[in-house]
Parts: structure tokens; C-alpha cells; sequence
């Protein structure tokens, strides 16, 4: 789930009826403090791709996974979106090659998810066209899997990344008060409710009434069946949720606050790569934590 305090450029777009020439009038007036360019699809990396890229990396004895792209310095008012779009959708190539189609595509969906309140994706076909690409890559290259893959395997989807430059300003998103205020200063009034807006919070910013006083309920629960970590040691733990595909936050939060293991550094070994360091491991621990404190995890 997004940082309840923000929201994506899209979501707002359906809320207050911005055209895109208004939306990015909004990303100009908040930046730099107000943007987040990479929070959804960072979002998507943690939950869905990160665990299978590091899994695959040490099946298929590489070097290392795809780094996610740094966002840097984002200029006062005024928001690059070309460079942006290059540096995810370089990073999106690589992911799509690394991990099967199906987790690739459940983080998409997660974007997506985010991005837009109900069925008002507006780029269906393009990402139908894609996975199909994708799909078939797949195809071609367990076809040759006996054989030496050349990199024109992998250049049939490549065409298909191109509705992402259209797509990723939607996916920005932003400080939700900060956002609220400037369009109410600037006479635009909610048009209709989207998840994480509704008029009552409207009305809370307005007025200055704190967020998180009027937020929405908690995220949707993520149930957890006993069998698969009461009496287990941590690495079936992991082994076991891995299988069922759980993300790595959601075992991590199983493994310290269930399964009793306390030590945030053995975690971040169990769920990293092979070659970090003790403390890149308590680093990569302590963030799979902060993410699963914004989940609701329950027993099944």
C-alpha cells in the first residue's frame, strides 16, 4: 500500500477532473519537496520483483539484480518526465528479462491498481500487447534453451515499453495535502471521490485537520496460514512463503514478530543475496519491516 499521505498524479486527475496540461501545472507547484517519482513503482519492486530477482540472480549465478533507478535531485518547479520515463523503463526492460512474465505483470497491475480508481486504466491495449510480446520472448527462448540465447531474443517486447512515457506522469505521485490545498487555492473543487480521497478528507486538509485523523481503514488483510511457519525453522519459513508467493515484507514481519527471530541481521540474510555485508543485511532487514508495518497481516 502507497504512503497514505500521498497519491498518484492519475488518481487526481480522476478526482478533481484535471486535464494534462493542469496535472502538470500541480507537479510544478509542488516540486521538489512534494514529488515522488519512483514511490509506486518502488512499491511494485518491493512486493513482486525484488524477492524473485534475487532469487533468480543466484540460480543463474549472475552478478546482481537490476539496480532501481535514483531519482536524485528533482528541480523547484519543474519535473523532467522524459528522464524519468528512460531510467524506469531501462529499469523495466531488464526486470522483465530476469523474472517469469507473471510476477513482472503482477507488479504492473499493482501500478496500475494505485494509479487508477476503478476499471479506468486508459492504456489496456498497450499492456495487452506487451505481456503478449513478453509471452511470447518467453516462448523463444525456452525454445533455444539448449542452445547459446542471442540478444535479438530478448528485442521483440521492446517496442511495447514505449506507452510507458504516456503512462508514467500518471504514476507520480504526490504530496496528497500539499496537492489538495494548491487546487483549492486555485478554485478546483473534488469532483468525485477515489480511494484515499473522499470529500470528508477534502474538507480535514481544507481546514488543516491533521491527515491521519480522517484516513481510511486498513489496507485489505493478507492472511498468513499457521502451517506454514509454527514449528518451522526460519529457512523452511522463508522456503515455504516463497512458494505460496508471499513478498518479502510479509516474511520478514512472519519471522520476527511470529517466529520470534529478533535478529534483524539473520533476516536480511535469509531473505538478501549472498555477498552483502552484515550491515547492508540489517539495512535490507529494517526496510522489509518499515515496508510490512503498512500492511495488515493476520493468521488464516
Amino acid at each position: 500500500m502507497l504512503d497514505p499521505q500521498r497519491i498518484p498524479i492519475g488518481k487526481l486527475k480522476q478526482a478533481y477532473e484535471l486535464n494534462p496540461q493542469e496535472a502538470e501545472a500541480v507537479l510544478r507547484e509542488l516540486s521538489p519537496s512534494g514529488v515522488f517519482p519512483y514511490a509506486v513503482w518502488q512499491k511494485a519492486h518491493s512486493q513482486f520483483w525484488k524477492g524473485h530477482a534475487h532469487d533468480n540472480v543466484r540460480l543463474y549465478k549472475l552478478e546482481r539484480p537490476p539496480q532501481f533507478p535514483e531519482a536524485g535531485e528533482i528541480p523547484e518547479k519543474y519535473f523532467p518526465t522524459e528522464v524519468y520515463t528512460k531510467w524506469l523503463v531501462d529499469f523495466l526492460v531488464e526486470m522483465s528479462r530476469l523474472i517469469c512474465t507473471s510476477e513482472f505483470e503482477k507488479g504492473f497491475d499493482y501500478v496500475i491498481g494505485e494509479t487508477y480508481d476503478g476499471d479506468m486504466f486508459p492504456f489496456k491495449e498497450e499492456k495487452e500487447r506487451l505481456f503478449s510480446a513478453l509471452n511470447l520472448e518467453r516462448k523463444a527462448i525456452h525454445i533455444r534453451a539448449r542452445t547459446t540465447i542471442r540478444e535479438s531474443d530478448f528485442s521483440t517486447a521492446l517496442p511495447h515499453f514505449k506507452f510507458i512515457l504516456e503512462f508514467f506522469p500518471d504514476t507520480v505521485a504526490v504530496d496528497k495535502a500539499a496537492a489538495v490545498r494548491h487546487l483549492h487555492s486555485c478554485g478546483y473543487s473534488l469532483r468525485r471521490e477515489v480511494k484515499g480521497l473522499s470529500h470528508s478528507l477534502v474538507q480535514s486538509i481544507i481546514a488543516d485537520v491533521p491527515i491521519l485523523q480522517v484516513q481510511d481503514a486498513l489496507p485489505s488483510p493478507i492472511f498468513v496460514s499457521r502451517s506454514l511457519w509454527e514449528g518451522k525453522i526460519e529457512k523452511s519459513v522463508r522456503d515455504g512463503m516463497r512458494q505460496q508467493d508471499f513478498t518479502d515484507p510479509v516474511i520478514a514481519y512472519v519471522l520476527h514478530t511470529w517466529c520470534g527471530l529478533k535478529n534483524k541481521t539473520q533476516i536480511g540474510r535469509l531473505l538478501g543475496p549472498s555477498d552483502l555485508t552484515d550491515r547492508s543485511y540489517l539495512r535490507l532487514a529494517e526496510n522489509l519491516l518499515a515496508e510490512a508495518s503498512a500492511l495488515n497481516i493476520q493468521h488464516a
